[in-house]
């Protein structure tokens, strides 16, 4: 269940601040908002048929907080004994700025906090020491880890503390906190959208290091319309910022920090390169990332469309990192005019389409040599290796063509799920050599985590409990 803020206070159009309506605002965790209005906003009203919206909606609240509501669209009104109300649907939502127009939103940088990454990082600042009855507690801030993305953005890790209060005569209890965040600043403003688009890139990294699907807890940003000069130094105001996104699933309790794939600590030398890898390798391979991902960050997705995306992300992996065609293009077009001018002339045309694709390897082939390319993972028994491939093979063409030849060869139950895990291991061993991780470094990677340490080697039977 995502949490909630509420702020109350008086609600504007831009063009309209003389003309304010009290109202309340709810924001969920996951991005969602809406406000609830003691009248209407604009011309039109609840006698408006048409569905209506507003670029910005201006609002302060009861304790001073200026905010920004942006592409709102009015849900529903009624009208009560001559008293109007209306509600509106928020797409996003900035607390602590006054943005007049869109193309006023734009930031010098944006800094986000994910679920797990406080154990990812795995940097404190607090020492803390038991002597006897005395316990003594020390806390100096970390230092920032600066990176950068390409000649645009520079990267940071920050750590951000809060406490403790001196509010009693007798100090009765000591608070204090810690909490990482990713920052990505630009040397010039940006629309949001922008930053989000690196954001997401790095939360997806997590997810992949961290072997769990990550979400985004927090996100603001600094920007010139919150600027204010002091003693010489300028200070940003952060703003904090609400947008709708696909969530992924609560941090789980019980998750254990050493069930990571990898942690900062084990690239930590070589942070700079692993970001550069994966932004630069995430552009050519977006699709099979993307099919990758969605079944991570969709846990209820049923078996069988898991084992589908997780089977195409492999075929497009290899098609883009590995080989693409079984013959050469001029070999190819060599055989092709041969099969051409042999066929009958009313079967040419029909002919020239089914061999469009007639170069593209088989999927068959494609696993064989992903996973000879990974053997310290997969195991080298040539009967192993031809039994899994034929398993995925036949699962696949049955869950793709229904053909009734194929079901009592497809897998289902535990030996579908099964199979998928260990699809996913070579998918990620594919996917953690393109950060610059050596093979048998992702061997071992694999071997410490309890995750994945009981599928190891990948081609070793497992039979249905």
């Amino acid at each position: 269940m995502p949490k909630r803020s509420i702020y109350r206070g008086m609600w504007w159009l831009p063009d309209s601040p003389k003309t304010p309506l009290s109202g309340t605002l709810t924001l969920t965790s996951d991005g969602g908002a809406t406000v609830d209005l003691m009248g209407t906003l604009g011309d039109g009203g609840l006698m408006d048929k048409r569905a209506r919206s507003f670029d910005i909606v201006l609002g302060v609240s009861t304790d001073g907080k200026e905010i920004t509501l942006v592409d709102c669209l009015e849900l529903r009104g009624t009208l009560i004994a001559r008293l109007q109300t209306s509600s509106l649907y928020v797409g996003r939502c900035f607390v602590g700025a006054h943005f007049q127009k869109p193309d006023d939103i734009r930031f010098r940088q944006a800094s986000a906090r994910y679920s797990y990454l406080d154990d990812w990082v795995g940097i404190s600042g607090f020492d803390i020491e038991l002597t006897g009855d005395v316990t003594t507690m020390r806390y100096r801030p970390p230092s920032s880890i600066e990176t950068n993305v390409g000649q645009e953005y520079g990267l940071a890790i920050d750590f951000a503390y809060s406490g403790p209060t001196m509010t009693r005569p007798v100090q009765r209890k000591v608070r204090m906190t810690q909490t990482t965040w990713i920052t990505i600043r630009s040397q010039q403003e940006r629309p949001l959208d922008e930053y989000l688009n690196v954001l997401f890139r790095i939360q997806n990294l997590l997810s992949l290091a961290v072997s769990e699907p990550v979400s985004l807890l927090e996100l603001q940003g600094e920007t010139e319309v919150r600027k204010t000069e002091f003693d010489g130094h300028t200070i940003y105001d952060p703003v904090r910022i609400y947008c709708r996104q696909l969530t992924a699933p609560a941090e789980r309790s019980s998750f254990i920090w050493f069930d990571m794939l990898f942690r900062f600590e084990d690239i930590s030398d070589r942070f700079h390169a692993i970001i550069e890898n994966w932004f630069k390798n995430l552009e050519q391979l977006r699709s099979s990332v993307d099919l990758y991902f969605a079944s991570l960050y969709n846990p209820k997705m049923y078996l069988e469309h898991k084992f589908l995306s997780v089977v195409q992300a492999l075929e497009s992996y290899h098609r883009l990192k590995v080989r693409r065609n079984e013959w050469s293009d001029e070999e190819h077009k060599i055989r092709i005019d041969e099969i051409m001018r042999a066929a009958p002339t009313q079967y040419k045309e029909w002919l020239d389409r089914e061999l469009d694709y007639s170069n593209e390897l088989s999927l068959r082939a494609r696993l064989k040599e992903l996973l000879n390319r990974h053997a310290t993972i997969a195991g080298s028994s040539a009967d192993d290796r031809s039994e899994f491939v034929n398993d995925v093979v036949d699962t696949r063409n049955y869950l793709t063509h229904y053909d009734p030849k194929l079901k009592d060869r497809a897998a289902t139950g535990h030996r579908l799920f099964t199979l998928t895990r260990k699809l996913r291991i070579l998918l990620e061993a594919c996917l953690l050599e393109e950060l610059g991780f050596a093979r048998d470094e992702i061997r071992g990677l694999f071997q410490k985590s309890r995750k994945y340490a009981d599928l190891l080697p990948i081609l070793k039977s497992n039979t249905e409990p």
